[in-house]
């Protein structure tokens, strides 16, 4: 498996993501966190892996990059439960299929 540089780190390529169940255990846990913590807030929201997990170059320093529409307000309510991971929620459209069961 090659290397590439990210963020000034050294970090495996593994290529893009094509099934959710391919993440480690602990990531897959963490991402189905998060979008449970979503749902308590806006129920029924669709949510998506993103960033360096979608793209196969996570390393153990990594945040956890979710797409799904939610507002500023929504995102900082989100923020204060999950306040032990890092993560970040982005508003945007993109070309994932990485739903987060």
């Amino acid at each position: 498996m090659e290397t590439i540089i990210r963020k000034n780190r050294v970090r495996l390529n593994r290529g893009v993501l094509t099934d959710f169940n391919s993440l480690p255990e602990y990531a897959q846990n963490n991402f189905i966190r998060i979008k449970n913590t979503i749902n308590s807030v806006k129920p029924n929201t669709k949510c998506y892996v993103m960033g360096s997990y979608y793209w196969g170059f996570w390393d153990d320093y990594s945040d956890y990059d979710v797409i799904s529409e939610l507002t500023i307000e929504e995102q900082d309510k989100i923020k204060e439960v999950l306040s032990d991971i890092k993560f970040h929620i982005l508003n945007i459209k993109r070309n994932t299929n990485i739903e987060i069961p």
